[in-house]
């Protein structure tokens, strides 16, 4: 008896064995992993927000309560590549909360961000840094005296345009599990599950008339 071959099939045989336990044990803890995952980039997220929340703060301190306006504003794309303050049409707070209070762009990614626009384009870091955590348009230009319940009007969330709009659902980007982390104007920050908010106008219309949301919300994972 040829006691080599017969030890080499014997190894081969425990390796098979092995790996097939591994594999196994992945596909078991896959589930657990993403959630871990998930949890992870959502406190991350959140930090960020609150971050964000800080700046929201001193910009109403410095600016007579009155919120950031959109409408020609710095572009936030040329910001990030360049250090440039370039004046557009529709600008991102982003670059003036940057500049003067944060000095951090990190802070405006969300590591959950998939880096893809409504229309699947392909998004570099420097949309990334635009998008993420748009700003409830409702507040712009807006006094923060003027909010009845700040702890129930949201002023930032996971997003995928310059501005989060009532009623345009697509621009709310839900990638936390299908949660989203909210600032909101009092300064705290939460995370709840998409479904809350999108029967919960009044977070981003400040009273205005509730309608219906025109688009879903991108769900992502």
């Amino acid at each position: 008896m040829n006691y080599s071959k017969l030890q080499q099939r014997f190894t081969l045989i425990e390796f098979l064995a092995v790996f097939a336990v591994i594999a196994i044990m992945v596909t078991l803890l896959q589930p657990s992993l993403r959630r871990m995952r998930h949890h992870a980039y959502s406190i991350q997220c959140i930090k960020n927000l609150k971050t964000i929340a800080y700046a929201t703060h001193n910009y109403l301190q410095d600016n007579n309560n009155t919120y950031i306006r959109e409408t020609y504003n710095y572009d936030g794309r040329r910001y990030y590549n360049n250090n440039e303050f370039a004046i557009e049409q529709y600008g991102n707070y982003q670059v003036t909360y940057d500049s003067v209070y944060l000095e951090n762009k990190e802070v405006f990614n969300c590591p959950s961000s998939h880096r893809l626009g409504p229309w699947q384009q392909k998004w570099t870091d420097a949309d990334v840094f635009s998008y993420d955590y748009a700003m409830n348009s409702v507040l712009y230009s807006k006094n923060l005296n003027a909010i009845s319940f700040p702890n129930q009007v949201m002023t930032n969330t996971d997003s995928n345009y310059e501005f989060i709009h009532w009623g345009v659902g697509f621009r709310v980007d839900v990638r936390h599990d299908q949660d989203l982390v909210h600032a909101w104007a009092d300064g705290h920050v939460d995370k709840r599950h998409y479904t809350e908010f999108y029967n919960n106008y009044q977070w981003i219309t400040m009273g205005k008339t509730q309608v219906a949301w025109s688009t879903e919300f991108t769900l992502r994972d």
